[in-house]
């Protein structure tokens, strides 16, 4: 829906680099992201120069508000083809690495250098086979966690990983 408001908490490393032996770089979180427009800003990262051709997110519980124990919590408003709005909650503990690969091939890191990268969340691809129409309601709205709704909370959960991109920005 229009209101959609989309939060996760993660920790995300880039690796991959030109030498195997490299190590990953890790830029600790916890991260609250709010990713209503499909992007966050998560920060600056000094790495090593090398080539990048990946980034692994590890998502994880995180105890402060608004997820109280849980890992991504997305609020909105689905509106059915009959005009019928409404609100949807969602709470997942999906606690996995997520591994990206970053987008044309990698993203070369020289030396002295800054180099801007996406992460681009696919809000409706995360989505996909939800089927908000079968869901059950409680008190007017749609909960979709543990205990309620758990096919759709599965669904969600197995299009997390293909619905996340890392690119250049140019």
């Amino acid at each position: 829906g229009p209101d959609n408001e989309a939060e996760d908490s993660q920790e995300d490393s880039g690796g991959g680099a030109d030498s195997l032996d490299a190590p990953d770089i890790t830029a600790a979180g916890p991260f609250s992201l709010d990713i209503s427009s499909n992007q966050a800003l998560i920060g600056s990262f000094d790495v090593y120069p090398g080539t990048f051709r990946q980034v692994d997110f590890t998502f994880q519980p995180n105890v402060n508000d608004p997820f109280y124990g849980k890992t991504i919590v997305i609020s909105g408003e689905f509106a059915s083809d009959g005009g019928t709005v409404t609100p949807f909650t969602l709470k997942s503990e999906f606690s996995e690495q997520i591994q990206t690969r970053i987008a044309a091939g990698g993203i070369i890191v020289a030396a002295d250098s800054t180099v801007e990268i996406n992460v681009v969340f696919d809000l409706a691809g995360w989505f996909v086979n939800v089927d908000f129409l079968a869901a059950q309601t409680t008190n007017g709205q749609i909960l979709i966690d543990a205990t309620n709704n758990m096919a759709l909370l599965t669904a969600f959960e197995a299009n997390l990983a293909q619905n996340v991109d890392v690119e250049e920005q140019n």
